[in-house]
């Protein structure tokens, strides 16, 4: 049961997030270390 309220969360949340995360768009950025890289110069 709690299973699915995680699920429908997710969703939910997904639905909300009209852009695609970088993960979703180039597996490459799955690596937590170009997800850092990609980070720091976003704020820069």
């Amino acid at each position: 049961m709690i299973e699915n309220q995680k699920k429908e969360l997710e969703q939910n949340i997904n639905k909300k997030r009209k852009q695609p995360t970088l993960a979703e768009i180039n597996p490459l950025f799955q690596s937590p270390v170009l997800n850092m890289l990609y980070h720091s110069v976003k704020q820069n």
